[in-house]
């Protein structure tokens, strides 16, 4: 069982599918252009060694072709889909555990600040370094946990725009608790095992809790913890978590960013998530895409 990312990319060494690249590589760019070209010709996943301005790695590339997908939900390409239907029809709630990985190094004040990790500019016309696989975790007193990949542009150490808008579940979770005058409590994880990464790709009904997807394609719970300073749940075994809140009535300007297809998505206003906290695995591993 593939119980977090490292033992992921252990997997793909062992099939020769992640490539080290050992020189000297800038986040503004640099890494975001070996990605590009490794995707392109369905190449290895990439691991970057030696991040210019950083002591964390950043991995990329990980869900670029279809054949890591398969391999992270250790199945067969003639398997796959009876895989994936099986944890759509047999769900399985995770489990709060007391402690886990991610909270091996716990982050709060002057210290959590978002210049701690190696965040990427991945395009020329992009309006600065962008996440672009966190997972975030929210808790509706309705609809229960949501789990979703939402892009975010990194304003300052303190500061990031969020983008999701409705019918996306963020989107709507968040119109709501903005409609009751409240903050929206938030936790974006950074470097997860396959299962939780690709549940948050599922679509579904809003009163879906993915995490029970991911059980169910485990065949177990995902372990969850509770976050520092937050009113949320993460997996255990995340890489990088970040706390904070995205706050109500507060807007800003968000894009460009370049997609993957070969588009600018246009600029727009979005909400603002403030940072409260960073907790990681020691030696963390970022992931971007």
């Amino acid at each position: 069982m593939i119980n977090d990312l490292r033992e992921f990319l252990n997997l793909l060494e062992a099939k020769k599918d992640l490539a080290h690249i050992s020189g000297p590589t800038s986040p503004r760019f640099e890494v975001a252009a070996g990605i590009r070209k490794t995707s392109d010709m369905e190449g290895p996943a990439l691991l970057f060694d030696n991040v210019v301005g950083h002591s964390m790695p950043v991995v990329g590339g990980l869900y670029a072709v279809r054949r890591r997908a398969i391999w992270g939900l250790e199945t067969t390409p003639d398997k796959i889909h009876s895989k994936i239907m099986e944890g759509l029809k047999n769900h399985i709630p995770p489990r709060l555990v007391k402690d886990g990985p991610c909270k091996e190094v716990i982050l709060t004040g002057k210290d959590a600040d978002f210049s701690r990790l190696p965040i990427c500019t991945h395009n020329s016309k992009d309006a600065g370094p962008f996440i672009t696989i966190g997972l975030g975790f929210i808790r509706h007193p309705e609809y229960g946990r949501n789990v979703s990949i939402s892009r975010m542009q990194i304003y300052d150490g303190k500061t990031m725009g969020c983008r999701s808008v409705p019918p996306q579940h963020l989107g709507v979770y968040f119109r709501d608790f903005e409609a009751k005058g409240k903050a929206m409590e938030v936790a974006f994880t950074i470097g997860n095992d396959p299962y939780v990464t690709l549940c948050s790709q599922v679509s579904g009904s809003i009163f879906m809790d993915e995490l029970e997807i991911a059980g169910g394609w485990r065949g177990e719970p995902v372990d969850v913890v509770q976050c520092e300073t937050i009113d949320v749940q993460v997996p255990a075994t995340s890489e990088i978590v970040l706390e904070g809140e995205l706050t109500a009535g507060e807007r800003r300007t968000e894009g460009p960013f370049g997609e993957f297809p070969g588009y600018y998505q246009a600029v727009t206003e979005q909400p603002v998530f403030k940072l409260k906290a960073i907790t990681h695995r020691r030696n963390p591993i970022y992931i971007t895409a």
